[in-house]
């Protein structure tokens, strides 16, 4: 049987839910929160996504990007 899935793209929080039912399932990410920080931490030249990446921006100076305020947009961004 299929599924239903739906995605909330909030500009600092996402978070997905199946239909299983009749109801709405919120899905943990892999951290076990039902919703995820809408960021990229670099560290190194390499990406951290979620609330592991917004830790990394923010607590160790490094550089971070907000994804939603950026998608959709043609831009390039450079970082580093």
């Amino acid at each position: 049987m299929s599924k239903m899935m739906g995605i909330e793209l909030g500009r600092r929080k996402c978070c997905v839910a199946v239909l299983e039912g009749g109801e709405a399932k919120v899905m943990p990410n892999a951290e076990g929160n039902r919703t995820t920080a809408s960021v990229i931490g670099l560290k190194n030249g390499e990406g951290e996504v979620g609330e592991v990446g917004k830790g990394e921006g923010m607590s160790k100076g490094n550089r971070m990007i907000w994804i939603k305020g950026e998608m959709g947009r043609e831009d390039k961004v450079e970082v580093e």
